[in-house]
């Protein structure tokens, strides 16, 4: 019922009263995101880089009417469950490749043992720090180049995946720090702070997508589904 009752006050209002009301549902989003991840089992990073994922996109469809009156929580569980699964599978799939040969110990006793200095690299692993290489050559050259991202969303995916990158948590404190008042002059909190931050991302990751996918750079697994 919040949530419906949230989409029918967005729909009948404009300006800033509108943008205080996404800014609730998009909370209200992301809690029951996080709540439905942890049911799913993710470790508490995942929970949050699903959440991260899926929240502005959730908006924008609900606010778009994709899921009918009183059903919104259902389509946010589903959302979820989906993306559990899309986050074992990269976890899975990045264990098995960063596992060495040589790890697991030998049943036969008269296997010549490999010394830890010469133990090879999987292929695979290889391929996979490649494609990670590509990838931030190809974000630096678009953030150089393209000038069509908002100023916002271009520093806060620079910092995200800078040499170091910054974490979710270091750029909200950023973030605050920054910008500590609200538009209405009220003391902006660490939530609001973070939750800005998760739509800048969301939205740059969105348009990085579209802009690397036409460079037919397979970027799924940097930056998730």
């Amino acid at each position: 019922m919040v949530l419906t009752q949230l989409l029918e006050q967005i729909h009948a209002t404009q300006g800033s009263q509108r943008t205080s009301l996404e800014n609730k549902l998009a909370e209200e989003i992301r809690r029951l995101l996080i709540d439905q991840l942890r049911r799913e089992g993710l470790q508490p990073a995942d929970c949050d880089d699903v959440a991260q994922q899926k929240c502005a996109k959730l908006v924008g469809k609900l606010i778009e009417g994709k899921a009918a009156p009183g059903s919104e929580v259902a389509y946010i569980t589903k959302t979820a469950k989906r993306g559990a699964c899309d986050a074992h599978r990269r976890r899975q799939r990045r264990s098995r490749e960063t596992e060495l040969p040589g790890d697991a110990p030998s049943s036969d006793e008269n296997s010549n043992t490999v010394p830890e200095g010469l133990r090879v690299i999987p292929p695979q692993l290889d391929d996979r720090r490649e494609r990670a290489k590509q990838f931030a050559e190809a974000v630096q050259r678009l953030l150089d180049e393209d000038s069509t991202m908002p100023a916002r969303y271009r520093a806060v995916l620079s910092k995200a995946h800078g040499h170091p990158p910054m974490s979710i948590e270091e750029l909200a404190r950023e973030e605050l720090r920054a910008n500590p008042r609200t538009r209405d002059g009220r003391t902006r909190t660490a939530k609001q702070a973070r939750d800005t931050i998760d739509q800048h991302l969301s939205r740059a990751r969105a348009w990085l997508k579209e802009q690397l996918a036409a460079q037919n750079l397979d970027v799924g697994e940097v930056l998730g589904p």
